[in-house]
């Protein structure tokens, strides 16, 4: 049996809400985003450096879809879409140095089940309905 973690839960719980409160402001998103990932993960300087940069965000996809989600604040640029392109990339150095065993194609499954991860997080909708307002 596993122990409780409630600041795991807390952070999954805030995901969760991402993509299943449609009435919810994404300011309100980002600031549970925001407090559940510095709870979950702690207050190192790469956390919080991330969290300064990293929002919900409604961001339009193609036609009259959107989708909120987590993103690049100042871009909004989907984490999923930053993921999704560096699946063409090659193996980073730092991390070619600490697993020399992969191979480009295990590169490509790990960053395509974070995309996919990220992907089943984001609400989408169609533009006729009504949008989050953003912050």
């Amino acid at each position: 049996m596993t122990e409780p973690n409630p600041a795991k839960d807390r952070f999954l719980a805030a995901l969760h809400a991402i993509r299943a409160n449609g009435d919810t402001p994404t300011s309100s998103l980002t600031g549970e985003l925001t407090d559940a990932l510095l709870a979950y993960g702690s207050e190192t300087e790469d956390n919080v450096a991330a969290v300064g940069r990293i929002g919900v965000r409604d961001v339009p996809l193609f036609g009259d879809r959107r989708a909120v989600g987590p993103a690049i604040k100042d871009h909004g640029i989907l984490v999923s879409d930053i993921l999704n392109r560096a699946e063409e990339s090659e193996i980073p150095d730092p991390v070619r140095e600490s697993y020399p065993e992969l191979d480009r194609s295990d590169w490509q499954a790990a960053l395509r089940l974070a995309t996919l991860v990220m992907t089943a997080i984001e609400r989408g909708y169609l533009h006729e309905e009504e949008a989050d307002e953003d912050d």
